[in-house]
């Protein structure tokens, strides 16, 4: 009996090696912003407006949560092609594309500087209560409460977008 159960646990373990990750190791949030910044989190969120795309990274707080890190792409989600980039720089006239912010207890930063070059991708469309995920990767310019010239890049899966506010 004590050979079928070692069997049993190393199939488990090779199965364990070789199934799809999970979730939770499918979202990152990294980059040089977390030299000044907790980046730490527990979840991921993607949701869409008419008008946008939103990825925050959020953890737990007494009864609410934090936003760690939310970034805000000026993109009607319809027009989201799955595996195209997304470009997150500001437009020829100057005008953002997208910007990141921060909502933590006990934090004064709330928005980072402006996004001076930056890119999203999707690798599916956006749609309400369907699974998505991605990557970003953004460099900070000018301005805001804090980041100037910092970058802050991450990967993110979830199971079902969400309607944003």
């Amino acid at each position: 009996m004590p050979q079928v159960r070692t069997l049993l646990a190393a199939a488990l373990l090779a199965l364990a090696a070789t199934a799809p990750a999970g979730c939770a190791s499918e979202n990152a949030l990294e980059g040089s912003l977390g030299e000044v910044l907790d980046l730490g989190f527990e979840d991921v969120e993607v949701s869409i407006t008419e008008t946008a795309v939103i990825v925050g990274y959020h953890k737990p707080h007494g009864e609410g949560r934090d936003i760690v890190f939310k970034l805000v792409s000026h993109t009607v989600p319809a027009e989201v092609v799955p595996k195209q980039v997304i470009d997150l720089s500001p437009a020829a006239d100057g005008s953002s594309r997208a910007e990141c912010t921060r909502s933590a207890a006990d934090d004064p930063i709330r928005t980072f500087a402006a996004i001076r070059t930056g890119t999203l991708t999707f690798d599916a469309p956006l749609v309400l209560d369907q699974p998505v995920g991605g990557e970003f990767r953004v460099t900070l310019g000018e301005g805001g409460d804090a980041g100037k010239g910092r970058t802050a890049f991450g990967t993110f899966r979830v199971l079902r977008v969400v309607p944003g506010s």
